[in-house]
């Protein structure tokens, strides 16, 4: 292969890896214990039918890079939701999630040893 071939290459799966970034993962419908993987990428919609007893995040990126993933949460009526390895939040205890879309970002430096939530809209 040629060197500029290489180049394209590399360019084409940075491309690649940049746009499933940015890309929306939608998981569905989803209710009861709920597993997100991050490697699923770092935006994810849920369909809540019914309360999450257990709604767990694997698959952080490892210790010394940031991971950040951002999740909407489209409920038709309020429910609750247990968030499990969420060690914070920013308001200090998890949200109530509302009727209509809530989002939802959880970060970590420490590979998901520590992971902040914040509740950034709720029922809109």
């Amino acid at each position: 292969m040629s060197l500029i071939s290489n180049i394209e290459n590399l360019a084409t799966a940075i491309r690649d890896k940049f746009n499933s970034l940015l890309s929306v993962h939608d998981k569905g419908n989803v209710s009861g214990a709920v597993a997100v993987d991050y490697a699923d990428g770092s935006v994810q919609k849920l369909t809540v039918t019914a309360d999450i007893t257990t709604l767990t995040i694997s698959n952080w990126p490892a210790a010394g890079s940031k991971g950040q993933l951002v999740l909407y949460l489209d409920l038709s009526a309020d429910r609750a939701c247990t968030f499990s390895g969420v060690t914070g939040w920013a308001t200090g205890s998890a949200p109530a999630l509302k009727s209509g879309l809530n989002e939802l970002v959880f970060t970590t430096i420490d590979g998901g040893t520590k992971v902040i939530g914040h509740a950034v809209a709720l029922g809109i």
